[in-house]
């Protein structure tokens, strides 16, 4: 079992158990699981999300935002949750590509730092 089905594997044995309480309110794992599949069919055919490509999300905790870290591991995306605190201009500048650590500069002069696929900005 990996992370994209534990959800759906909870909403399946025990569909009616409390999977969330927030702010008074409690959703079951079968309406989360329901809520998961959703956003990812949202995410899929309506952005055209898939496997490799990133989802920013700028916001505090909430159980949306747990929608959205099960629907990106469904399609193998990976969810980058930004800090909800940054000052208006800093979002734009994280939303750049960074050379990963480790990469060097080439001697031909190529970066190694370019987008990778999918990434949008």
């Amino acid at each position: 079992m990996d992370l994209s089905n534990w959800i759906e594997r909870n909403a399946d044995f025990r569909p009616d158990k409390v999977a969330i309480h927030f702010e008074g309110a409690a959703i079951s794992y079968a309406e989360l699981d329901a809520r998961i599949k959703r956003l990812a069919q949202v995410l899929k055919h309506q952005l055209g999300i898939g496997r490799g490509d990133r989802v920013a999300h700028i916001g505090t905790n909430s159980p949306e935002l747990l929608d959205l870290f099960f629907a990106c591991a469904r399609l193998g995306a990976m969810l980058v949750p930004l800090n909800w605190r940054l000052a208006p201009p800093e979002p734009g500048r994280r939303r750049r590509p960074r050379r990963p650590p480790g990469r060097r500069r080439t001697a031909g002069g190529g970066s190694g730092g370019t987008r990778a696929p999918g990434c949008r900005a």
